[in-house]
């Protein structure tokens, strides 16, 4: 067959794996291979072969990597892979619960609920089930969700994630269980999901109904996830059912870039995959295209250290001038003026501060770096921050539209109500309960002085305006509010006036609430633009996927890589290696790695990291002083 596109350009790797047809596939992308082409190629190549966009579902786990995929595929091909079905597993699961919401025993109009509003909702179940937290110690909301959320994404027993993970609340396990059980009746009667409801609800949707479960597998041939080695328990069970018989599914990841576990993440998924999927094809993609082949020897020699992985060599023809450099400092201090230093002498000699970057462990790491940068005026931003949907300034305004939508959301009420002098917790229960009897309703905001608050919300749930202009009308009622707030930045009234141009695509408010929950990181960003020139300072786990020409990887000592605050297990020390590996291979062209002799951090010594083998060091590393 003829093609448009000329897949022989790829290298021999890629180019099976983007000739690979039907059966399942498993493709171990190393850092910097190309992995993203390849996956576009592949799809391109579908589409060339007469397979229906509809019919290709592509997931990933970032909406920007889901939609940089389309447009990468658009300008290569053509507009038909505008109709593939690309997608977050949780925006995946949204879209299909709502075309099947009446097989869940949700209402049409559900909403999603991020992780504060899901707290809220266990603090009203706590008061009215009269659970006494300081007599029990009960286990505080971000333990409590942690439990729920774990016994979904491993699909595992609340009973067994309590044994397994947190075993302090044993004791507790039978209130624990009760308040689980009221809280999903609660979100039931709310119709409300929270994110992990997205996952568990479409599992046992496609699990549990011999109706519906062949239709979805019908529909998509051809499936393809990204990052499959970021995947948790029940991403990896949706996925076998996605498939069904057809197996027509490439899983496309790395091994030796898992370093996710504390979100869920399961090593396991892709080394299990072959298993899982009988007659698996593995391929594996070594090339890098990315750093240099003394940085590339350096990551290869550092994943010797773990006892599971794919066995690959990552390889380039590009040689550098120097090898990666291990650099002796005094104290945290001393690495910090190093670092600064460093910096300067880069920058003088014609690096942007764009292709510089400092990673580190942990985001304390880098406070005595922040202030030494600072007192030179050499601009820099740190990640990761939080996130848009969780700025209290959206959240406000998002609990006035809520409540127009449904005059009993409870949880929004309490928000709202709190923003109102003199109205605390107490008060604002108070009222709602007072609200929610049926012969009073919200007039009772009247009798109690909130006139203004009683026309809004009445013209928020009668009227019949477009989503824009309902959150134009929030604004006007919010912003003396917001002006009074000593908490709120006036810079931060921008966010909000972002709400409004989202809120232009989305007629509907419903589509409108859910679009917010489930994107981040849409706020405005003084510092990002194209004539904005900072150094990168980022946790390791925050640069995954990231590149930059020169990279600085603070205390690289034991304690700090590995991050020791307690005993690991091997599976644990594994993913430390594996994060040391992440930090190495982010850089294209210049590496060092710095290791105090004396170090601050808590748990640290000023040995060098235990995964820096003397064999390793003396072969593939320049040891200096500073």
């Amino acid at each position: 067959m003829t093609y448009k596109i000329d897949y022989k350009k790829l290298n021999e790797k890629q180019y099976e794996a983007v000739m690979h047809n039907e059966g399942p596939c498993l493709v171990i992308a190393g850092a910097g291979t190309g992995k993203t082409s390849t996956l576009v190629y592949r799809v391109a190549r579908l589409l060339e072969d007469g397979v229906r966009p509809e019919s290709i579902l592509f997931l990933t786990f970032t909406r920007k990597a889901a939609e940089n995929m389309i447009l990468k595929c658009s300008e290569m091909l053509d507009q038909r892979c505008q109709f593939i079905n690309a997608n977050t597993f949780h925006g995946f699961a949204l879209s299909e619960l709502k075309r099947y919401v009446p097989y869940t025993g949700y209402g049409n109009d559900f909403t999603v609920i991020d992780q504060e509003e899901a707290g809220d909702i266990l603090n009203l179940i706590k008061t009215e089930i009269k659970i006494n937290i300081s007599l029990f110690r009960f286990p505080k909301n971000k333990e409590l969700l942690s439990i729920l959320g774990k016994s979904v994404t491993k699909l595992m027993t609340i009973s067994d994630v309590i044994v397994s993970y947190c075993p302090k609340y044993k004791d507790f396990t039978s209130q624990i269980e009760f308040v689980a059980a009221e809280f999903q009746k609660f979100k039931k009667e709310q119709n409300k999901m929270d994110f992990d409801d997205l996952l568990r609800n479409f599992y046992e949707l496609m699990k549990g109904n011999e109706s519906i479960r062949p239709i979805i597998q019908d529909k998509y041939k051809f499936i393809m996830i990204d990052e499959y080695q970021d995947t948790d328990r029940i991403q990896a069970a949706i996925a076998k059912l996605l498939a069904g018989n057809q197996g027509n599914i490439m899983a496309v990841g790395d091994d030796a870039q898992s370093i996710y576990a504390f979100r869920g993440a399961d090593f396991k998924n892709i080394m299990s995959f072959p298993s899982v999927f009988a007659n698996t094809k593995e391929i594996k993609i070594e090339r890098n295209y990315r750093s240099t082949k003394e940085i590339l020897d350096l990551g290869n020699a550092v994943m010797t250290n773990t006892k599971k992985r794919y066995k690959k060599n990552l390889f380039t023809d590009k040689s550098g001038e120097h090898k990666p450099a291990l650099i002796r400092v005094s104290d945290n201090h001393h690495e910090s003026l190093f670092v600064a230093n460093t910096i300067e002498s880069l920058k003088n000699d014609g690096c942007s501060l764009k292709d510089i970057a400092v990673l580190f462990h942990n985001g304390n790491f880098s406070y005595d770096l922040e202030t030494e940068l600072n007192k030179r005026g050499l601009p820099f931003k740190k990640y990761g921050g939080m996130e848009f949907a969780q700025k209290a300034h959206i959240k406000d305004v998002m609990a006035f539209l809520k409540i127009g939508m449904n005059i009993e959301d409870i949880i929004s009420w309490h928000r709202v109500l709190k923003l109102f002098k003199g109205i605390g917790d107490k008060n604002a229960k108070n009222i709602i309960d007072q609200m929610m009897k049926e012969k009073i309703g919200i007039e009772y905001l009247r009798e109690i002085g909130l006139t203004d608050l009683y026309h809004l919300i009445v013209s928020l749930s009668i009227s019949r305006e477009n989503t824009e202009k309902q959150v134009k009308r929030i604004m006007e009622f919010y912003k003396p509010i917001f002006d009074a707030e000593n908490k709120y930045k006036k810079k931060n009234w921008a966010d909000i006036e972002v709400l409004i141009s989202m809120a232009s695509n989305h007629p509907s408010c419903t589509d409108f609430i859910n679009s917010v929950a489930m994107n981040s990181n849409n706020g405005n960003d003084d510092e990002k633009g194209p004539d904005k020139e900072f150094i990168t300072l980022s946790t390791i786990h925050s640069a995954k996927g990231l590149e930059w020409d020169v990279v600085l990887i603070l205390s690289v000592n034991d304690g700090c890589i590995p991050y020791l605050p307690g005993r690991k297990t091997p599976e644990e020390m594994d993913e430390e290696v594996r994060l040391l590996h992440v930090a190495i291979t982010r850089a294209k062209t210049l590496l060092y790695l710095i290791a105090p002799r004396n170090q601050s951090h808590q748990g640290a010594t000023g040995n060098i990291s235990r995964f820096l083998t003397d064999k390793i060091v003396e072969a593939y590393l320049e040891v200096k002083d500073f």
